[in-house]
């Protein structure tokens, strides 16, 4: 903290400040022994080291995403003499005394590794560590490729971070292969306080060094969280070399799991896992005795074959399910979207969806709108419809879907069918039940967020800004208010451009792309 140059201006902030601090000291005088208080520049009492540690806590750059690729570019952002901890180091004697001696300053510590250089260079990252004292750590380590200078160098790091493994709580990886600069120990690495672990890999196979990392799920009480590239030797059963605590976890991420039978031993074994994201590999392989019910499972995001998704969502039912995002893959020739799959899926878990994000789906346009009916959908806060495989598919979000979601257009949901009857529209729901929605304004009531990207948008200019407009002025009969659209618009939509900027200026939140 420094004094302004200007006297009028440090009149007016000491005649209310609440600390005596003198800014007329001379700079020729000399310093006194700093011990329980902290002299600024020109050495004159401020506050005391305690407040001085509180505020150096609050300086800390926030934490980087965790998803998603790093940005090398800009690979020295969380380590550098511009931010705290090193910054504070800097200041003055007094500051840089209470920020070496503050230990939660240095619990948090990302390296990364490029062009054969680790950033920071690892003497520094020894004595960040050292400085922690016995506290927790939370720890990554991002290695820009496999080559050999960077292998050495992440290794090293790698070696330095296996010395604390006593005190690792939140551990994220992304490796491509490292060197350890030190003979490995069986049995060495330990990790009592561990609860988060991530580790990314860029080999289809994890190498020997990242293959000994898995040794610390030996004794891991406190890990809730794993998120993983692949668990080593998994076979078809759920069943590893690797002893991992799957009854413990509350999140899970694995980036390969052989089969859907595979998946499905492992939710079994996951007893109170909340969050799960998989990727499940193309094998056939033994499926569960009887279909799984999960009663804890709260997020599911899963990116399945189209070969193999009937298998999985028939065999599995999740009541409690609020989040559910699907990626499908598979070959052109053979893509449909199994409507009637997913819909009885919805109907035995009776979960009531709030995230709904369908990725590639292959929908056809009378499945859109029958998915949009659907009361296990009607509490939907966020949808996201993302096709982006193929410009030849026909588009499935046009103008009958957005009648549905209008609510300014109907007074209730039969009377939007009604409009849909009149447009020529059909759909796969059974027109000769009842209609469980009648009392709804439109479907989809709840919904805050809609974000539509790829080529599977095509209506008329204007239909989707007067859907957008009725949700986000009118909002009748309880309809919540549309906060946030992304959309892959149409180069010819000029109306619906003019009128979702309008909108924007008054607050909702849009985020525009062309097609």
């Amino acid at each position: 903290m420094y004094p302004c140059q200007d006297p009028i201006v440090n009149y007016r902030i000491l005649k209310h400040h609440p600390y005596p601090i003198d800014f007329s000291t001379q700079n020729d005088q000399q310093e006194p022994h700093v011990s329980r208080k902290v002299l600024n520049s020109e050495g004159g009492l401020m506050l005391p080291a305690e407040l001085w540690a509180e505020i150096f806590l609050y300086c800390l750059p926030g934490c980087s995403p965790k998803d998603g690729p790093i940005p090398w570019y800009n690979r020295d952002r969380d380590v550098n003499s511009l931010t705290a901890p090193l910054l504070l180091c800097q200041i003055c004697r007094g500051w840089r005394e209470v920020a070496v001696s503050l230990p939660q300053l240095w619990q948090r510590l990302t390296v990364y590794v490029a062009n054969g250089n680790a950033c920071p260079a690892p003497d520094l990252a020894e004595r960040w560590l050292f400085r922690s004292g016995s506290l927790p750590l939370d720890l990554s380590l991002h290695q820009q490729n496999e080559s050999s200078l960077n292998a050495a160098a992440a290794g090293t790091v790698l070696s330095i971070f296996i010395n604390h493994a006593m005190r690792w709580m939140n551990i994220d990886l992304q490796l491509a292969g490292p060197r350890l600069a030190a003979h490995l120990e069986p049995g060495k690495l330990v990790a009592p306080v561990l609860q988060q672990f991530r580790l990314r890999t860029s080999y289809r196979v994890y190498e020997k060094e990242e293959r000994y990392i898995f040794g610390v799920f030996q004794d891991v009480p406190r890990l809730i969280n794993l998120q993983v590239s692949r668990v080593p030797e998994l076979d078809l059963l759920g069943n590893s070399t690797v002893e991992v605590p799957w009854h413990q976890l509350d999140a899970l991420s694995l980036d390969y799991v052989p089969s859907i039978g595979t998946s499905l031993h492992i939710l079994s074994k996951c007893e109170s896992v909340r969050e799960c994201t998989l990727k499940v590999d193309t094998l056939f392989g033994p499926l569960l005795d009887e279909p799984l019910v999960h009663p804890y499972l709260h997020s599911l995001s899963i990116n399945i074959s189209n070969v193999h998704f009937t298998g999985f969502f028939s065999r599995i039912t999740l009541p409690a399910l609020k989040n559910l995002s699907i990626h499908v893959r598979g070959p052109l020739e053979h893509y449909s979207w199994p409507q009637s799959c997913f819909e009885e899926f919805l109907r035995r878990s009776s979960c009531g969806l709030t995230r709904l994000k369908l990725r590639d789906s292959g929908m056809r346009a009378d499945q859109f709108i029958s998915t949009l009916q659907q009361p296990y959908l009607q509490g939907l806060q966020e949808l996201v419809v993302d096709d982006r495989r193929d410009w030849t598919w026909d588009p499935f979000v046009t103008d009958a879907g957005l009648y549905l979601m209008n609510c300014s257009l109907c007074m209730n949901a039969s009377a939007a069918l009604a409009v849909l009857d009149e447009y020529g529209t059909e759909s796969e729901s059974d027109g000769g039940a009842t209609n469980p929605l009648d009392d709804q304004a439109c479907f989809l009531p709840n919904l805050e967020e809609l974000i539509v990207r790829g080529n599977c948008l095509k209506t008329v200019d204007g239909t989707i800004s007067d859907m957008v407009e009725s949700r986000f002025y009118f909002r009748e009969h309880g309809v919540a208010q549309l906060r946030r659209v992304e959309l892959d618009l149409p180069s010819g939509h000029l109306a619906d451009l003019q009128r979702l900027k309008a909108m924007q200026a008054e607050g909702l939140t849009v985020d525009l792309g062309f097609i």
